[in-house]
């Protein structure tokens, strides 16, 4: 399966008044690790900020909505499993074991 970007174009993330932009990515888009998911996940060290992140998911779909008037979908997805790695943040938690 193949990543694709999500990234707004410039058109696409411009608010509509003069000159003012708005986030790069759509509604949803970002996750937040609590530090209870963060040891699930085996972090020891936090990544720096700007840091790229490789994730992979398994989620189940909670709603998914679609609007025949304005054309419009959504689908809400809960991560049930998930697996996280970026240099330097995992120990080998096999000699642990």
């Amino acid at each position: 399966m193949a990543l694709k970007s999500l990234k707004k174009s410039p058109d696409e993330a411009r608010i509509p008044s003069p000159a003012v932009t708005g986030p790069s990515y759509g509604w949803g888009l970002r996750i937040d690790l609590d530090d209870e998911t963060l040891k699930t996940l085996g972090f020891v060290n936090l990544p720096k900020v700007g840091d790229r992140i490789t994730i992979k998911a398994v989620g189940r779909v909670v709603a998914a909505r679609e609007d025949m008037e304005e054309g419009k979908r959504s689908l809400e997805v809960q991560l049930t499993d998930m697996d996280a790695q970026a240099r330097g943040a995992f120990e080998d938690l096999s000699e642990d074991d």
